[in-house]
């Protein structure tokens, strides 16, 4: 569930159901139009278990997308962290657990052609890489098992596997084109 009245200035998504799933989800996106961009958020989101998540996806399908996301681990910890989903197969990027303060946090997705990288700040001008860069060309209608689909879409998403009331409220979302010429 999505709403910009709950909290004035911002995108409020409501937690639903896992990233994978093909029911509920809050899951807001737009198709990518470009194929260099960079897609950045402000957030924020207070979890309470590693059941809950908040973040930016580069998505195809259930099957296929990267997710970076802001969860907490048992420790009482908040961290991002990489998700992919590969052929309905759950990997997570060998980066392992970023721990960041219980703040506000931007996330960034940047996609050069067919490689892809995700970074964090807690100012907007110092960037963190999350994990390696990746193959983008995985976000597309050649490489899915289950054939063509809407195209790759990016976007924000919340999910809560435990009590489905988790919040993450956006303060912005900026999709640009950042190829320069391309030479031929």
């Amino acid at each position: 569930m999505a709403t910009l009245s709950e909290r004035p200035g911002y995108l409020r998504l409501n937690g639903l159901d896992s990233p994978n799933s093909r029911f509920e989800q809050a899951f807001l996106a737009r198709r990518q139009e470009d194929f260099c961009f960079r897609m950045e958020t402000r957030m924020e989101f207070h979890p309470v278990s590693e059941r809950q998540m908040a973040g930016l996806m580069y998505f195809y399908d259930e099957e296929d997308f990267y997710y970076l996301y802001l969860s907490r681990n048992p420790q009482g910890e908040n961290y991002v962290h990489v998700m992919q989903m590969d052929r309905g197969k759950l990997k997570f990027s060998v980066c392992g657990e970023i721990t960041v303060e219980d703040k506000p946090i931007f996330l960034r997705l940047e996609v050069r052609n067919t490689r892809g990288k995700f970074a964090y700040s807690m100012d907007g001008r110092n960037w963190n890489p999350v994990g390696k860069e990746w193959e983008a060309d995985k976000i597309s209608d050649e490489y899915p098992l289950e054939g063509a689909y809407t195209g790759a879409m990016t976007g924000v998403a919340c999910h809560d596997m435990l009590y489905r009331n988790a919040k993450a409220d956006f303060e912005y979302i900026l999709y640009q084109e950042i190829c320069e010429n391309m030479e031929h």
